[in-house]
C-alpha cells in the first residue's frame, strides 16, 4: 500500500477542533434565538409563536458534520486500497496460486480486506491461518535461492481449504494408525520374537541337509483345513523322518496359529498371511523332495524378512542379520522409524535362508509338482 497522501490525512488536532466547532455552532444558535425573541416581541400576537421559532437549528449539527467527513475520508481511503490492489494483481495472482483473471475478480468482488487477512494470515478461521502458514512454509523450503523460483509446485491442498481439511483429516487418521501400529507392535514384541525364533529353528531343522526330505513328502495329503496338510505315518519313517515331519506339522501351527496371526503391527499381521499362503504350497500332493526344500527356502526367507521387520515396527535393537534385510522404511528417515538399530546380539536362527533353485516349469496342473517362490522385492509368491 502506498502512503495516504498529506491532503487526505487527519489532522492530529482533529479532536480539539471539533470541540471549538461544537462550540462556536452552539454560540450561533444561541445568537439567533435571541434575534428571533427580539423580532417576535415586536410582531403581532398571533405570529410571535411562528416568529420565535424561525431561525432555529439553521446550523448543522456537528456530531453530524463529523461523520461526514469522516466518512468521506474512508471512502478516499477504501479507493485508495482498491487501486493498491487492482495494481498489485499478478502478485496476488501468485500469492493465491491462482490466475489473474480469476485475482482481478477477486479484488472488483470489493473484498479487499478479507483477501489482506488472508495474505497475512490472520482469518478468523484457525484452519485458514494454519493453511497459509503451511503453505508459506512450502513456499520457502521449495524456492531456489538462486533463481527465486518453485522448485515444485505448491500442492492443490494448499490453496483450497476444503481440500486442506480433508487432507488433515486423514493425516490425523494416518498418525492416529501409526500410533496404535507402534503400541501393538512393542506390546506384542516379545512374544512374536519368540515365536519367530521357534519358527525359524524349525525350518532351520527341515532344511538341513540329513533331514529325509524324501521321506517328509509321502505324509502330503490335500489339504481339507490348516491343519489337514501334513498325515503322521510314524510307522512307516525312519525317526529322522518322523521328526521331520513332526516340525513341518508344528510350524505350520504356529503359523496358521490365530494368536500369530493377530498381533503386531497392521504390517507384520500381513507378512505372517503371506507367510501362511506360501505354507498352503505344501498342499500339493505330488511334491519332490528337492521341491519340498525349495519352498520351504522360500518360506525361511519369508519367515527372516516378517521377523526383521517385526523388530523394525517394535523400535527395537535388532542383531545385524535382521537389521540388514530390515524394509528401510523401519529405518532412520523411514516413514515408520521408531528407532529400530542394529548390534544386537545374536543372528539367524538356523541356517540363513539359502538362494532358492529355480522352479519347474509351471504346468495347468496342481499335481504336477509345481512350487512358488518367494520375490523378497515384492514381498509376494511368485
Amino acid at each position: 500500500m502506498t502512503q495516504v497522501p498529506q491532503a487526505l490525512q487527519s489532522p492530529p488536532d482533529l479532536m480539539q477542533m471539533y470541540a471549538q466547532l461544537a462550540q462556536r455552532q452552539q454560540a450561533n444558535e444561541q445568537f439567533n434565538r435571541g434575534l428571533a425573541g427580539i423580532t417576535a416581541a415586536f410582531s403581532p400576537l398571533s405570529q410571535r409563536n411562528s416568529v420565535m421559532h424561525q431561525w432555529d437549528n439553521m446550523t448543522q449539527d456537528p456530531g453530524a458534520l463529523f461523520s461526514n467527513i469522516m466518512a468521506l475520508q474512508n471512502n478516499q481511503y477504501q479507493q485508495q486500497q482498491r487501486q493498491a490492489l487492482a495494481a498489485a494483481a499478478p502478485g496476488l495472482a501468485k500469492q493465491l496460486n491462482v490466475d489473474l483473471p480469476t485475482a482481478q475478480a477477486i479484488i472488483a468482488s470489493g473484498k479487499y480486506g478479507d483477501i489482506e487477512s488472508t495474505l497475512a494470515g490472520v482469518s478468523g478461521d484457525p484452519t485458514m491461518q494454519q493453511m497459509r502458514a503451511d503453505q508459506r512454509n512450502f513456499v520457502s523450503t521449495h524456492t531456489d535461492p538462486n533463481t527465486g523460483k518453485l522448485t515444485d509446485p505448491v500442492p492443490d491442498y494448499l490453496t483450497n481449504l476444503e481440500k486442506y481439511k480433508a487432507q488433515m483429516q486423514f493425516e490425523s487418521t494416518t498418525a492416529q494408525g501409526k500410533a496404535k501400529d507402534l503400541l501393538s507392535a512393542k506390546q506384542d514384541f516379545t512374544t512374536q520374537n519368540q515365536t519367530f525364533s521357534q519358527a525359524e529353528g524349525l525350518l532351520g531343522n527341515l532344511l538341513k541337509d540329513s533331514t529325509p526330505l524324501d521321506e517328509v513328502t509321502k505324509t502330503l495329503l490335500p489339504s481339507t483345513g490348516p491343519a489337514g496338510v501334513l498325515k503322521s505315518w510314524t510307522g512307516q519313517l525312519s525317526d529322522a523322518g518322523s521328526q521331520a515331519a513332526s516340525d513341518l506339522n508344528n510350524l505350520k501351527a504356529i503359523v496358521y496359529s490365530k494368536a500369530f496371526q493377530s498381533t503386531g503391527s497392521r504390517r507384520t499381521q500381513q507378512e505372517v498371511a503371506r507367510l501362511s499362503d506360501a505354507l498352503s504350497q505344501l498342499d500339493n500332493t505330488n511334491l519332490t523332495a528337492d521341491q519340498l526344500r525349495t519352498q520351504l527356502r522360500s518360506v525361511q526367507g519369508m519367515m527372516q524378512t516378517a521377523h526383521a521387520n517385526a523388530y523394525g515396527a517394535a523400535g527395537q535393537v535388532a542383531p545385524d542379520d535382521y537389521y540388514n534385510i530390515m524394509d528401510p522404511i523401519y529405518k532412520p528417515k523411514g516413514d515408520l522409524y521408531a528407532g529400530a538399530t542394529g548390534g544386537g546380539k545374536g543372528g539367524f536362527i538356523g541356517a540363513p535362508a539359502a538362494p532358492a533353485a529355480a522352479p519347474p516349469a509351471a504346468t495347468t496342473s496342481s499335481s504336477s509338482g509345481s512350487v512358488k517362490t518367494y520375490n523378497p522385492k515384492t514381498g509376494m509368491l511368485e
